[in-house]
Protein backbone atom coordinates (compact mmCIF):
# COMPACT_ATOMS: atom_id res chain seq x y z
CA UNK A 1 0.00 0.00 0.00
CA UNK A 2 1.37 3.40 -0.98
CA UNK A 3 1.65 5.92 1.87
CA UNK A 4 1.39 9.60 0.92
CA UNK A 5 1.69 12.81 2.92
CA UNK A 6 0.03 16.15 2.33
CA UNK A 7 -0.93 19.19 4.35
CA UNK A 8 -4.38 18.77 5.82
CA UNK A 9 -7.06 20.92 4.25
CA UNK A 10 -10.15 22.56 5.66
CA UNK A 11 -12.23 19.58 4.51
CA UNK A 12 -10.14 17.36 6.86
CA UNK A 13 -10.95 19.39 9.97
CA UNK A 14 -14.00 17.43 11.18
CA UNK A 15 -12.29 14.03 10.85
CA UNK A 16 -9.05 15.32 12.37
CA UNK A 17 -10.94 16.88 15.29
CA UNK A 18 -12.87 13.65 15.87
CA UNK A 19 -9.69 11.58 15.88
CA UNK A 20 -7.85 14.05 18.13
CA UNK A 21 -10.68 13.75 20.65
CA UNK A 22 -10.89 9.95 20.45
CA UNK A 23 -7.18 9.02 20.41
CA UNK A 24 -6.14 7.98 23.93
CA UNK A 25 -3.02 9.44 25.55
CA UNK A 26 -2.34 11.92 22.73
CA UNK A 27 -1.99 14.82 25.22
CA UNK A 28 -4.07 17.11 22.99
CA UNK A 29 -3.91 20.79 23.88
CA UNK A 30 -7.07 22.23 22.30
CA UNK A 31 -5.46 25.70 22.24
CA UNK A 32 -3.41 24.63 19.20
CA UNK A 33 -6.46 25.31 17.05
CA UNK A 34 -5.79 29.02 17.64
CA UNK A 35 -2.07 28.92 16.77
CA UNK A 36 -1.39 30.81 13.55
CA UNK A 37 1.59 28.59 12.67
CA UNK A 38 -0.21 25.30 13.23
CA UNK A 39 0.29 22.90 10.33
CA UNK A 40 -1.26 19.46 10.18
CA UNK A 41 0.05 16.62 8.07
CA UNK A 42 -2.45 14.16 6.63
CA UNK A 43 -0.90 10.72 6.17
CA UNK A 44 -2.87 8.62 3.71
CA UNK A 45 -3.18 5.12 2.38
CA UNK A 46 -5.78 6.08 -0.26
CA UNK A 47 -7.62 7.84 2.60
CA UNK A 48 -6.39 9.52 5.78
CA UNK A 49 -5.00 7.16 8.44
CA UNK A 50 -3.16 9.68 10.64
CA UNK A 51 -3.17 13.42 11.29
CA UNK A 52 -0.06 15.05 12.78
CA UNK A 53 -0.58 18.61 14.05
CA UNK A 54 2.64 20.53 14.71
CA UNK A 55 3.80 24.06 15.35
CA UNK A 56 7.14 25.78 15.92
CA UNK A 57 8.11 26.58 19.50
CA UNK A 58 10.91 28.50 21.14
CA UNK A 59 13.04 26.14 23.21
CA UNK A 60 15.34 27.56 25.86
CA UNK A 61 18.21 25.11 25.64
CA UNK A 62 20.08 25.98 28.81
CA UNK A 63 21.30 28.86 30.97
CA UNK A 64 24.82 30.01 31.75
CA UNK A 65 24.97 31.97 35.02
CA UNK A 66 27.92 34.11 36.07
CA UNK A 67 29.71 32.33 38.92
CA UNK A 68 28.69 33.95 42.20
CA UNK A 69 25.65 35.74 40.74
CA UNK A 70 23.40 37.05 43.51
CA UNK A 71 19.79 35.87 43.68
CA UNK A 72 18.62 39.42 42.94
CA UNK A 73 20.88 39.75 39.87
CA UNK A 74 19.70 36.36 38.70
CA UNK A 75 16.03 37.29 39.12
CA UNK A 76 16.48 40.57 37.21
CA UNK A 77 18.42 38.87 34.43
CA UNK A 78 15.89 36.05 34.11
CA UNK A 79 12.98 38.50 34.06
CA UNK A 80 14.66 40.52 31.27
CA UNK A 81 15.49 37.33 29.34
CA UNK A 82 11.86 36.22 29.66
CA UNK A 83 10.61 39.52 28.24
CA UNK A 84 12.87 39.15 25.21
CA UNK A 85 12.02 35.46 24.73
CA UNK A 86 8.31 36.30 24.71
CA UNK A 87 8.91 39.09 22.18
CA UNK A 88 10.94 36.72 19.98
CA UNK A 89 8.21 34.08 20.12
CA UNK A 90 5.53 36.62 19.18
CA UNK A 91 7.68 38.00 16.36
CA UNK A 92 8.05 34.54 14.81
CA UNK A 93 4.43 33.55 15.41
CA UNK A 94 5.28 30.98 18.06
CA UNK A 95 2.64 30.33 20.67
CA UNK A 96 4.73 28.40 23.20
CA UNK A 97 8.09 28.61 24.94
CA UNK A 98 9.67 25.47 26.39
CA UNK A 99 12.46 25.50 28.94
CA UNK A 100 14.54 22.51 29.97
CA UNK A 101 15.36 22.82 33.64
CA UNK A 102 16.49 20.60 36.50
CA UNK A 103 17.16 23.36 39.08
CA UNK A 104 14.22 23.47 41.54
CA UNK A 105 14.88 27.13 42.40
CA UNK A 106 14.64 28.10 38.73
CA UNK A 107 11.58 25.91 38.26
CA UNK A 108 9.81 27.79 41.06
CA UNK A 109 10.83 31.10 39.45
CA UNK A 110 9.51 29.95 36.08
CA UNK A 111 6.21 28.79 37.56
CA UNK A 112 5.72 32.24 39.10
CA UNK A 113 6.20 33.69 35.60
CA UNK A 114 3.66 31.64 33.69
CA UNK A 115 5.44 28.36 32.99
CA UNK A 116 3.79 25.03 33.68
CA UNK A 117 5.81 22.00 34.73
CA UNK A 118 5.29 19.21 32.23
CA UNK A 119 5.50 15.75 33.71
CA UNK A 120 5.15 13.69 30.54
CA UNK A 121 8.21 12.48 28.70
CA UNK A 122 9.55 14.50 25.82
CA UNK A 123 11.26 12.87 22.89
CA UNK A 124 14.13 14.57 21.10
CA UNK A 125 15.59 13.80 17.73
CA UNK A 126 18.47 15.79 16.31
CA UNK A 127 18.13 16.52 12.62
CA UNK A 128 21.01 17.79 10.55
CA UNK A 129 20.09 21.15 9.01
CA UNK A 130 22.00 20.15 5.87
CA UNK A 131 20.03 16.95 5.20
Amino acid sequence: MKVTVRLAEEKDAPLCAEWLQSTPKNLLDPDIAKYRNLRTLAIEEEEPVLFVPSHPVLLVESLAHKPGITPMQNARALRKAQDVLEAMARHYGMAEIYWQCADETLIKFAERHGYTVITTKFLKKKVSPDA
